[in-house]
């Protein structure tokens, strides 16, 4: 009994690989970030004549991420060759940002700043687009703020910013998730035997992301806390932002409905949609009910609401996963190709 309980544990992990970032394969490279050599890429030809997309990941989940939280999921991205082909047909090459799976915000920006400055040298003054999934444009806000404060602003090269269904706002679900309520019973098992998972006290790790996710982190508090303006610990670069664009996405139910992605039958499935209904229903999930009740249209893990920063521009229907997913352990319907298609449609006249 024991031994199946461990199995059911590893499997839910590698089942819900690529909940925030696309993850469509089981790499066996496990080492951290820091040894981590994109040899593809360096060998990949990109043409001269194409704009330059950075891509930063969101937050991955595998099994192996969370035996090792400074993996590094780019190489993935770079050998996918249908995103590649999608972003050479919409005039764009597809550079891929290698920053640790699982880290706090702190973390996920000291390794997104070298890894900009290694792929676009200030001094060569190249121009490039940047595209974030989830809590990926979390990790660039920060980046671009340090740099802006530092009087070293990176307005001059970003030519737009795009965040994708990022927690600008927090996860109602990571307030949830960090106090230990997974709402579904596999999803609970899984929360009991994250336990035996360390915790890196670094900045790596469940925890480390999960702290800096929630609406009521001190990251957000500083940052969207008017009254105390003037000590914020990110403000945003003035000249990015009037170039900064968002989306969101939904699935498209309600709490008693099937929703075309899913059938909820399958794991995934169960969990993504109890923490779509439990935004719905606002079970004891809003932290500032001085504010009444909020927008509660949600992919699952993050809402609409929190999603907008810059201009917001439109609102996918799919889950979080469907966004950037296609693996074959993932049983809804992947929209990726359309995300990305209106994503670089968007910002291919900014060129």
């Amino acid at each position: 009994m024991k031994n199946l309980a461990w199995i059911t544990a590893l499997l839910l992990l590698s089942v819900l690989s690529g909940c925030a970032s696309y993850s469509h394969k089981s790499a066996s490279r496990s080492h951290a970030i820091t040894e981590f050599t994109p040899t593809y890429e360096e060998n990949l030809t990109h043409d001269q004549q194409l704009a330059d997309v950075l891509f930063v990941p969101g937050v991955g989940f595998s099994f192996l991420n969370t035996l090792n939280p400074e993996k590094c999921d780019a190489q993935d991205y770079i050998e996918w060759k249908e995103l590649n082909a999608l972003f050479n047909q919409k005039g764009f090459n597809l550079h891929v940002a290698c920053i640790p799976s699982i880290a706090s915000i702190e973390n996920l920006a000291t390794e997104l700043k070298d890894d900009i400055e290694k792929k676009f040298p200030a001094a060569e003054k190249r121009k490039f687009h940047i595209i974030a999934k989830s809590m990926g444009g979390l990790a660039v806000r920060q980046v671009l703020s340090d740099a802006y404060k530092e009087n070293r602003s990176l307005s001059d090269q970003v030519i737009t910013f795009t965040t994708i269904s990022t927690p600008h706002k927090g996860s109602y679900i990571a307030n949830m998730l960090m106090q230990g309520e997974f709402c579904t019973i596999p999803g609970n098992i899984l929360s009991f035997f994250r336990s035996f998972f360390p915790d890196d006290p670094d900045g790596y790790g469940f925890a480390a992301a999960g702290a800096d996710l929630t609406t009521y982190s001190k990251f957000r508090e500083l940052y969207v806390n008017k009254k105390i303006e003037n000590d914020l610990k990110i403000k945003d670069d003035p000249e990015i932002y009037k170039r900064a664009f968002s989306y969101g996405s939904a699935i498209d139910c309600d709490a008693n409905c099937r929703s075309k992605y899913h059938d909820r039958k399958t794991i995934p499935s169960l969990i993504i949609h109890c923490w779509h209904d439990a935004m719905v229903k606002n079970l004891e999930l809003n932290y500032d009910p001085e504010n009444g009740d909020l927008n509660t249209q949600n992919d699952g893990l993050v809402t609409v609401e929190s999603a907008m920063y810059g201009k917001y521009v439109d609102t996918f229907e799919g889950d979080h996963m469907a966004l950037t997913e296609k693996g074959w352990l993932y049983k809804g319907k992947p929209i990726w190709k359309d995300v990305f298609s209106k994503v670089l449609d968007n910002i291919k006249e900014k060129n």
